[in-house]
């Protein structure tokens, strides 16, 4: 999946949620509410070699960097990388992840980024992501699905604007599945509801 090509609309779109700094669209939580619903407070060891996948406003880069200063990101956006190259020993675009290293990450973090990308990016986001754990590595991460009327967002075809409103949902049994294809074992954490919209919370390992 080395070659895979970037839907150029959806660049353009998240380049200027970052420029503008459009909040609504940047995680706009708490860098403890993140670490506390992604359940990785007792892995954020002194030193750990840490990836975030989908910076957002940074509040979570910037917070882990206290602890480790071994902290590397992917995001869609150039303006969002180069934001948080203070942070940061090196950045990829989710187009160079062929570039990641194997074995490498202690920790990698991915929050309201799946229900933004459609299933061929989330396979090839799973290709490349799973292993660069290592062996002992959690790629803790969340995922959306719809509940009552938004069921009908639970397909495999979704339009940009689904995309750009993080309204790509995906069943439970989907995401197993998937992961497992790619060599991957899952740990469910935790289960949140807001309104019409379900999250679970992940914890994925090398099998």
């Amino acid at each position: 999946m080395k070659n895979f090509n970037q839907n150029k609309k959806m660049v353009d779109f998240w380049e200027d949620v970052h420029k503008k700094k459009r909040v609504r669209y940047l995680s706009p939580n708490r860098p403890d509410f993140n670490i506390k619903i992604l359940e990785i407070e007792q892995l954020l060891l002194k030193d750990i070699t840490y990836l975030e996948v989908g910076i957002g406003q940074g509040s979570l880069l910037k917070e882990i960097n206290k602890k480790t200063k071994n902290c590397y990101a992917v995001d869609i956006s150039k303006t969002s990388l180069m934001l948080s190259k203070k942070y940061i020993k090196r950045g990829w675009l989710n187009t160079e992840l062929f570039n990641l290293p194997h074995n490498f990450f202690d920790l990698i973090t991915c929050l309201l980024v799946f229900q933004h990308i459609d299933d061929k990016e989330l396979k090839n986001h799973l290709y490349h992501i799973i292993p660069s754990l290592k062996t002992d590595g959690i790629y803790a991460c969340q995922f959306a699905f719809g509940l009552n009327d938004y069921e009908i967002f639970n397909n495999k075809y979704f339009c940009e604007e689904q995309l750009q409103k993080g309204l790509s949902f995906r069943t439970l049994d989907k995401m197993v599945n998937l992961i497992q294809i790619f060599n991957g074992k899952i740990t469910i954490k935790g289960f949140h509801k807001f309104e019409n919209i379900g999250w679970y919370i992940l914890h994925i390992s090398k099998k």
